[in-house]
């Protein structure tokens, strides 16, 4: 079946994939003669003309979906799984999804649209006992599980291989690399080549490069690509004001900034006489990851090994504190004091207290007059009653506010930052305007630094419940929030900083406007974010155009 009947519809965009070797010699699955001469598509609903389409080329080809987060993704899958399981009835079919707290939703969404019979279905994570697993691999017909729960049971041979007919790639766009997807096709396909493939994504890839990636590694045939602005999806399409507000730099962080800078100069300035990194540019505007890249990529492999040892470790030394620094100052400029401080005082004790080496220059960096000195700013200015620490803050206060003095109590917010110090900070802004705005945290399962850097799968799923029952009625949220679940009716986004990554951008978006119109604004710090942000929109939107043109 992989790259089986063409069905219906034009010729594949894309190059089919021709990778793989020879696949061994295994017998079909074996079909019902009476169900597999029609395939049903449920009138419970409006019929839409793009999701029957779909679903028709769906059906007889590997398919990559993409639509916009809203638009019917998972009725599609729901409508090729029933007709599947109908036609081949001793197959199995898999639901896989990125995150645990999405497997549960995905299957009760499945079961809404097509009233798929509970006892067939299953929701499997690694939290399932091995023994538990393998029962339930046998007993049911459809498993709604992560790519690591199943690519490790296909490892051990706890799931039946041999039984699979379709597999359901949910987030698709993550199919790249080693990732769980890549791995799960290579072991199937090497003992079981007969199965259906059905690749799911609000936004398959950032170029067309990454769109080709994920079809070939999913051994899509056919891709169904529709944009926000398709003919076929804009009359469901509810609208969406997009704002964008630039903030600039102020007094407070201008003052951290320059202390900041004082600590960084100098260990530039001696890179730069080592020969070992060259910047035209200023000490605050070297990013982060262009120190670790050139360290990592040109030192490291072509300079250290040449220097002599005790000039090769200063140098060693230079670069980690430099990367630390330039880090801290890069969240201080877009997100605040707060998080900047919280860098800084991260990297003290670990330096102070950790059981790993730590370099002499390291040491003597964070025990310094002038790191102390920084220090001890912070820490005054965090403590000031109602200290907002950066514009950002300021602005994100301004807008809940008048939000809900326009649409009221029983709107909902959500406010998407990328780092976990920062969500604190936001959460922090919007203490005063309790209890007319209702603020939970929504971050995800792992932490940096102990229980309160992360939730629980369950504290996770208590606090989405609590914010569709009007409990809460802003969420503050890290990227746990941006991907597939149904967080339920929300009329504003604000995202606190940008995403590099358009795919992730989008799908934060896709968070509002799904059944009436949403409202989304951008905070942009002047300079390096707001250029950043402004050209990934412009390269995103020409790579959509060209794959939707694509022939």
């Amino acid at each position: 079946m992989v790259g089986g009947d063409s069905g219906r519809g034009s010729a594949p965009t894309y190059v089919v994939p021709q990778s793989l070797p020879k696949p061994p010699d295994i017998r079909p699955h074996q079909h019902d003669p009476d169900e597999v001469l029609t395939w049903i598509y449920p009138t419970n609903l409006p019929v839409r003309a793009y999701q029957l389409d779909i679903v028709r080329r769906s059906l007889f080809q590997n398919t990559l979906v993409s639509l916009p987060t809203g638009l019917g993704k998972t009725f599609i899958a729901a409508v090729v799984l029933s007709n599947h399981l109908r036609w081949f009835p001793k197959s199995r079919a898999v639901f896989m999804v990125p995150t645990k707290p999405l497997v549960a939703q995905q299957m009760e969404s499945v079961w809404r649209s097509v009233g798929m019979p509970v006892s067939w279905t299953v929701d499997m994570t690694g939290q399932m006992s091995p023994p538990q697993r393998a029962l339930a691999w046998r007993a049911k017909r459809l498993v709604f599980c992560t790519p690591q729960t199943f690519e490790n049971d296909l490892k051990s041979s706890t799931a039946p291989a041999e039984s699979f007919s379709l597999l359901v790639f949910d987030e698709a766009h993550r199919a790249t690399g080693n990732y769980s997807y890549c791995e799960i096709i290579k072991l199937l396909y090497r003992r079981n080549p007969q199965f259906r493939v059905l690749a799911l994504s609000a936004t398959p890839g950032s170029s067309q490069q990454a769109v080709q990636s994920v079809i070939t590694n999913l051994l899509i045939s056919a891709a169904e690509i529709r944009s926000e602005a398709h003919p076929d999806v804009a009359p469901y399409v509810q609208d969406r004001k997009k704002e964008i507000i630039v903030t600039k730099e102020d007094e407070i962080v201008a003052a951290v900034k320059g202390l900041l800078v004082k600590l960084l100069d100098p260990i530039i300035a001696r890179l730069t006489r080592n020969k070992a990194f060259h910047t035209r540019s200023v000490s605050e505007s070297v990013a982060p990851a262009a120190l670790l890249q050139h360290r990592d990529k040109t030192w490291r492999p072509q300079v250290k090994p040449t220097l002599p040892t005790a000039q090769a470790h200063a140098i060693e030394a230079d670069f980690g504190n430099a990367i630390s620094l330039s880090h801290a100052l890069q969240n201080l400029l877009q997100f605040g004091v707060g998080t900047c401080r919280a860098d800084l005082l991260r990297w003290q004790e670990e330096t102070n207290n950790s059981d790993k080496y730590v370099t002499k220059a390291r040491r003597d960096l964070v025990n310094s007059a002038d790191f102390t000195q920084l220090i001890d700013n912070l820490n005054s200015l965090v403590a000031q009653p109602g200290f907002m620490g950066h514009p950002k803050l300021t602005k994100v206060s301004q807008i809940v506010r008048e939000h809900f003095t326009t649409c009221g109590q029983d709107s909902k917010v959500i406010i998407f930052s990328t780092i976990r110090s920062s969500v604190d900070e936001i959460v922090r802004s919007l203490e005063d305007q309790q209890p007319t705005v209702r603020v939970s945290v929504f971050i995800g399962q792992s932490g940096s630094s102990g229980k309160r850097d992360r939730m629980t799968q369950n504290e996770q799923m208590k606090v989405l419940e609590k914010f569709q029952a009007g409990d809460y009625n802003v969420l503050v949220a890290t990227c746990i929030g941006e991907e597939g679940l149904d967080i339920g009716e929300v009329d504003l986004i604000i995202n606190y900083d940008s995403q590099s990554s358009p795919i992730r951008m989008t799908q934060r978006i896709g968070r509002t406007g799904r059944k009436r119109e949403g409202r989304v604004v951008m905070l942009l710090q002047e300079g390096k974010e707001e250029r950043a942000y402004r050209d990934s929109e412009t390269r995103y939107r020409n790579v959509q155009r060209a794959i939707e043109n694509a022939k």
